[in-house]
């Protein structure tokens, strides 16, 4: 569940009319409905019923709409946190799995260093459990968030995928669902790390499958480049290299989401939140592109 989608429903709930809710979040009305249509596929059940004198919430919109309150508030306090003209410096500690730092959070750290140079930012790009990072203001990850100690704020749906270079189907020859465990798969090394959520048991690929191993998706993603094998890879990074071969995208698709967790200390901090306020736009500005991979382009 993106935290975009929230905002544009509560919107909608308060103006009782996609154009209005459009107009007042400066976005035309068809994105508004898709949008809604996408939160509404992702929850298996509609938020909104529509009538001619408007749009009133279902009882699962009633639902989640503490959720949508929740989400506005902590974007005000970013907007507030992030005013022109108030001095925000400090220092922001962040853990981020590996691909989703790369493409989504180094930008988002360089919007906030043009905007406010008095704020200096590290980032920990690793793949653990959520909840594990220590001694951070903000960690980005994917599976199951701790039950208390933390604000949850869900970013975005991504999607993996098997990809392969063409020399590697040209040596190898076409995978099937049937030969797919006997291709070596480019995953993470699962001894040394606990990386079950993120999809390859779900694809019914046995562990002792991987036979390319490394603890960086950017490593698995260039050996998958190299025509090392078959690698299971976010849809946003395969897409930026031009050539890779989607595979089985029938048989072998999963949805995953990155949440994002901040200590209470973290709400408190505005360079924390002047941080997460950052990503959250180019988060926006670029929703095109998990938008696509959503939509199994």
């Amino acid at each position: 569940m993106r935290a975009d989608d929230l905002l544009i429903l509560l919107e909608v709930a308060r103006a009782r009319s996609f154009v209005q809710a459009g107009v007042a979040l400066g976005i035309d009305h068809t994105t508004v409905s898709r949008r809604i249509g996408s939160l509404e596929k992702e929850l298996g059940d509609r938020v909104l019923d529509r009538s001619l004198s408007g749009v009133q919430l279902t009882a699962l919109g009633r639902a989640i709409l503490p959720a949508a309150e929740q989400v506005a508030r902590a974007m005000d306090a970013a907007s507030q946190a992030a005013r022109p003209d108030r001095d925000v410096a400090g220092h922001v500690r962040i853990a981020s799995t590996e691909a989703f730092a790369a493409v989504f959070v180094a930008p988002a750290m360089a919007r906030v260093q043009r905007a406010h140079p008095g704020v200096s930012l590290d980032l920990v790009a690793a793949t653990r459990p959520l909840g594990q990072a220590t001694g951070v203001d903000v960690e980005i990850g994917v599976g199951t968030p701790p039950s208390r100690g933390f604000e949850v704020t869900p970013l975005t749906d991504y999607r993996l995928s098997l990809y392969a270079a063409p020399s590697y189907l040209e040596r190898a020859g076409e995978v099937t669902p049937a030969n797919l465990a006997e291709h070596p798969i480019v995953y993470y090394i699962d001894a040394l790390q606990r990386v079950d959520e993120l999809g390859l048991t779900e694809a019914g690929i046995p562990i002792d499958a991987v036979r390319l191993g490394s603890t960086s998706v950017l490593v698995q993603h260039e050996l998958t480049v190299a025509g090392g094998g078959v690698g299971l890879l976010p849809d946003f990074l395969a897409r930026s290299t031009p050539g890779l071969v989607r595979l089985l995208p029938d048989e072998v698709r999963m949805t995953k989401t990155f949440v994002a967790l901040l200590p209470p200390r973290a709400l408190r901090r505005p360079a924390a939140i002047a941080f997460m306020s950052a990503l959250v736009r180019e988060m926006a500005e670029r929703r095109d592109e998990l938008d696509d991979d959503l939509a199994g382009s």
